[in-house]
């Protein structure tokens, strides 16, 4: 019952819609029981077997139960295929591939029925779809029907002509699949943090130059946004080099915008790595520059604008601009993306905390806080994030009593990961001392000289990384100070 009603629950509102007539138009028994059934289930009236049987059968499951519900997803599945791809998705280039496919089976069924001009005219804007959006596994399949299909209607000559392609489809299809298999292999040990960080970058290097040498060698288009978006990844993420980052994202910008063959959900994607680009080098006035260009390509209410609108409230909140901060804080709260993923509306009241903190709005900082614990329980970077956050309001408000308790929890944080934590280990270090001195940010700034030198620096492991756990850079909280 659990992955049928998981199915019925991702089902569109049309497809809910023509699932319930196709059951009405058909009025018989078993028509009557899969409408029943999914009428249960969409009202949330059942959750088990046991529950749905003795509903509709009146006793325990049983066979007879067990195929009502294979009938019934089956049911489903089938119309899944029947509203109009721009019904399906959202993105251009998706709509016209699974619109391609349809035009594929749909010649092959009139062929096989003799249909053959009305099959050819599918057929033929197939061709038309894979050509323009650069599908050449699909554009084979046109041309294999189209070859023999065209051969019959015009003669022997139309065989060369939709046959003469396909080899040149099979090398592009090649191309197209071996960047897709660099790309997986350049972000899949991140993902699965299978690998140390030294580890990491060196996979990233080496599958950004495999990527590099086939794009060098490919016109296609695909390959060039696979070779930009692991290239933007490693300057951005990886060896945080932000400037060189940039270059590659105003060219991935371009074929995304000037092409069909790019996916259009790489703009909103590229925007939110330039944006990031211009913040991590303190260019904030730029990037708010772009906001309403950028925003254009995120709709409301999509993770790419909840993630856009974080970004814009960093360069709002380095500005010392708090009111446009509050409002895109407030733009991501309304996201209706925040009840799917839970971690939007959490990490938006950290931010909102870290809002109050920058307007010394202490006990409203501690407020907001506490309205977001479950990053205790999340990745390292937001349990570290969640408790600095901590150790600075304590130390603005000269908490000192519990601060050592603080500290020795932040310690603990950091010692239980085994990379990306070289800054946090010295922020505990000058903190810990800060302490010592019973808050003396002065004889801080002199004792302590060495240390803050290598976070302002920032080299290496040692970069600053807005985006991680530590929003106010130290080193400059104990200048203001």
């Amino acid at each position: 019952m659990e992955q049928l009603t998981q199915l019925i629950e991702k089902l569109k509102p049309v497809e809910l819609r023509l699932l319930r007539q196709l059951y009405q138009v058909k009025k018989n028994g078993e028509q009557n029981r899969k409408l029943e059934l999914l009428n249960l289930i969409v009202g949330k009236k059942v959750t088990t077997d046991l529950e749905a049987a003795k509903k509709i059968y009146k006793k325990a499951p049983d066979s007879k139960f067990s195929h009502l519900k294979k009938r019934l997803r089956k049911d489903i599945l089938a119309i899944l295929l029947l509203p109009e791809a721009s019904q399906q998705y959202r993105a251009l280039n998706a709509q016209n591939y699974l619109a391609c496919e349809k035009l594929i089976t749909q010649g092959r069924i009139l062929v096989h029925r003799q249909l053959l001009q009305q099959a050819d005219k599918l057929l033929l804007k197939a061709l038309q779809i894979a050509q323009d959006y650069e599908f050449p596994h699909l554009e084979i399949q046109a041309r294999i029907h189209l070859r023999r299909n065209k051969t019959w209607l015009e003669g022997p000559p139309a065989f060369d002509k939709y046959n003469d392609g396909i080899a040149a489809c099979f090398q592009l299809y090649q191309e197209i699949i071996k960047a897709e298999e660099y790309h997986s292999r350049f972000w899949h040990p991140y993902f699965l943090a299978e690998n140390n960080e030294t580890e990491l970058i060196k996979n990233a290097q080496k599958y950004v130059q495999k990527l590099k040498e086939l794009h060098e060698k490919s016109s296609s288009k695909v390959v060039a946004a696979y070779y930009y978006d692991a290239t933007i990844a490693y300057y951005n993420q990886f060896i945080y080099q932000p400037t060189k980052a940039i270059p590659f994202i105003h060219q991935y910008i371009a074929i995304a915008q000037n092409g069909k063959k790019v996916d259009e959900t790489a703009l909103p994607k590229a925007y939110v790595q330039l944006l990031f680009a211009y913040i991590a080098i303190g260019n904030y006035q730029e990037a708010i520059t772009l906001k309403e260009t950028a925003l254009q390509y995120s709709p409301p209410h999509t993770v790419n604008h909840y993630k856009m609108m974080i970004v814009y409230f960093h360069a709002h909140l380095y500005l010392a601009q708090y009111q446009e901060a509050a409002q895109c804080l407030a733009t991501n709260f309304q996201n209706k993306m925040g009840k799917v993923v839970t971690p939007i509306t959490v990490e938006s009241h950290f931010y909102q905390a870290y809002l109050h903190f920058y307007q010394k709005q202490y006990p409203q900082a501690q407020e907001a806080l506490l309205k977001c614990t479950e990053m205790t329980k999340n990745k390292a970077d937001g349990a570290i994030a969640y408790k600095l956050l901590q150790i600075y309001i304590a130390f603005e408000q000269q908490e000192y009593y519990h601060l050592s308790f603080e500290l020795e929890n932040f310690r603990k944080l950091i010692e239980r990961e085994k990379q990306g934590v070289a800054r946090a280990k010295i922020i505990h270090k000058i903190a810990a001392a800060l302490l010592r001195h019973n808050g003396d940010f002065q004889k801080i700034r002199e004792t302590e000289q060495t240390a803050l030198q290598k976070l302002t620096t920032a080299k290496g492991e040692l970069v600053w990384d807005f985006s991680r756990y530590e929003v106010l850079r130290f080193e400059e909280w104990i200048a203001q100070k």
